[in-house]
């Protein structure tokens, strides 16, 4: 029994070295000289994901707001405004049941807070809304280390919105009104 177990285990160290010596000679010794090839995006923890290849000089962006992945951002230098919305996921679809806000009538807001060199801090806003071009500012700002970045999608209000709010109070009115009428006639 001893013996069989052996040989198996053998034969598993030996196909297993058979693999990584094909690897090797494959052309493809990368890793054996420590250069990893990583990926364009890569999610370090919760929150923080970088974009900026190993060795690459980059730069730490907060994102907030309605993006799909806000977090902490690691970019190359460089990196300008309409990058950081596309590695961000792009802004949040508002949706209602199945039907989805018609984008026409919906602008991004997008406020970004830097401290520059007296320790001051400045602030800089862009909107943009999705019936007109793309301004140039998304594509010639350039990001810098420790920016924060924050995304606002605005839309106008319809009558949905207004019969959320209505809709609770008025059953939580209606409900107390019921219920003082059922316990002023049981006494």
């Amino acid at each position: 029994m001893r013996a069989t177990k052996n040989m198996i285990k053998e034969k598993n160290n030996f196909i297993l070295l058979l693999l990584v010596i094909l690897f090797l000679i494959s052309g493809n010794d990368s890793i054996a000289q420590g250069n990893m090839v990583q990926s364009n995006q890569m999610r370090l923890g919760t929150g923080i994901v970088r974009i900026a290849e190993a060795g690459q000089i980059a730069d730490s962006v907060n994102v907030w707001g309605d993006v799909q992945n806000s977090g902490r951002f690691l970019l190359p230098r460089g990196t300008t405004l309409t990058d950081l919305i596309s590695y961000a996921g792009g802004p949040v679809l508002f949706r209602s049941g199945d039907v989805v806000i018609d984008w026409s009538v919906i602008k991004l807001n997008v406020t970004i807070t830097t401290i520059n060199e007296d320790n001051q801090k400045e602030f800089k806003q862009y909107t943009f809304m999705y019936s007109n071009e793309i301004p140039n500012e998304f594509s010639n700002y350039k990001l810098k280390n420790n920016d924060v970045v924050v995304f606002q999608v605005k839309r106008k209000r319809n009558w949905r919105d207004y019969l959320q709010v209505i809709g609770p109070i008025a059953t939580t009115l209606m409900t107390t009104i019921l219920l003082y009428d059922r316990i002023q006639r049981t006494f």
